[in-house]
């Protein structure tokens, strides 16, 4: 073998050897992004729960409102209050585990995709930031504080165009609306 082929050989194999091992850091990488994340994923689960019981909660307070004589309103949500707690237990912890389970395949697969080894390293840096970890918390706890003045700034408006949607929309069905339909009741 002459001097060329023997260098070029020897290349070949030095970079054969080179691209498992990027291959294995860029997985490795991957997986640290995921971890990382951990929290935000979690955290997701729970969004899920709260996004479902969301439209179901709102039904039932306007029932509450309208169904149950005064007096008993307040035992009515405690007694409601007790089962929707005892169901947060029980689901939530699944829904967690399940974002879990999941996202390693569903993030590595788009990360992988999308982003080189050095763009990793350089997200990796930026997620574990210690400015970027204070920021996570700050941020979720200031949009739900945001929600809950967006509601309170709203909730007159958004009440009374949903009641006068829904009578509309029963008018249309031919049916009574649920507050029309109580009243109606001797």
């Amino acid at each position: 073998m002459n001097s060329p082929t023997l260098l070029l050989s020897a290349l070949a194999l030095s970079l054969a050897a080179h691209f498992p091992a990027e291959a294995q850091s860029k997985k490795e990488l991957l997986a640290k992004v995921v971890k990382v994340q951990q929290a935000q994923i979690e955290q997701f689960g729970s969004m899920l729960l709260q996004s479902n019981l969301a439209p179901m909660l709102q039904q039932v307070s306007q029932v509450l409102r309208s169904r149950v004589p005064e007096d008993k309103r307040e035992a009515t949500a405690k007694a409601l209050d007790v089962e929707l707690q005892a169901f947060r237990r029980e689901v939530e912890p699944a829904l967690r585990a399940s974002a879990m389970k999941n996202a390693p395949e569903v993030f590595t697969s788009k990360l992988d995709a999308s982003f080189n080894e050095a763009e990793l390293k350089e997200l990796l840096k930026y997620l574990e930031s210690p400015v970027v970890k204070r920021y996570g918390p700050i941020a979720a706890e200031s949009q739900g504080l945001l929600a809950q003045k967006i509601v309170a700034d709203t909730k007159p408006l958004v009440e009374s165009r949903m009641k006068a949607l829904d009578q509309k929309m029963a008018e249309i069905l031919g049916i009574k609306p649920v507050a029309a339909a109580s009243s109606a009741k001797p």
